[in-house]
């Protein structure tokens, strides 16, 4: 009498994914796509939208000194988290995989994706690693670094 194959039981089944809409954190998309598909899993999309600063309404305005006001940084942080989350969700949705999304405020993006793990009984993170170097990674740090130090789950991170 043949026997019936059976999935075996999921290891993980909430999966954090961690996205700014660059093409690593596309590659950790994918990823995650994939072992959601293989654990029967379930995506949370989080988008960590950094507070105001020098630095991050120069990043937001596009080349140059910071000439934006804190509203229109809000405004273009938001419009930019909503696009990489829909990314995640269209993936998801394609993919059959179950999947919601948030934007999120912090003032540590590795703290606010620890804390979403945590919100929302996520089991694993699944996230890129934003390969700076040198002076930028000396001022800046790494979050994926940090992510790992803070994270209440694994992390699995894409190169």
């Amino acid at each position: 009498m043949p026997v019936a194959r059976t999935r075996p039981a999921a290891v993980y089944h909430r999966l954090l994914v961690p996205t700014d809409g660059t093409p690593l954190a596309a590659h950790a998309r994918k990823t995650a796509l994939a072992l959601a598909r293989a654990f029967d899993a379930t995506i949370t999309a989080v988008h960590v939208i950094a507070p105001y600063s020098l630095e991050a309404a120069a990043e937001a305005g596009g080349a140059g000194p910071p000439t934006i006001s804190r509203e229109e940084y809000q405004r273009l942080a938001e419009r930019r988290g909503r696009a990489s989350l829909r990314k995640v969700v269209a993936g998801a949705r394609r993919a059959g995989v179950p999947v919601q999304a948030a934007l999120v405020t912090g003032d540590d993006t590795a703290e606010a994706i620890a804390d979403a793990a945590r919100a929302h009984g996520c089991d694993l993170v699944v996230m890129a690693y934003n390969n700076r170097t040198g002076f930028a990674r000396l001022m800046l740090g790494s979050v994926t670094a940090e992510v790992l130090a803070r994270s209440p789950v694994p992390v699995l991170v894409c190169r």
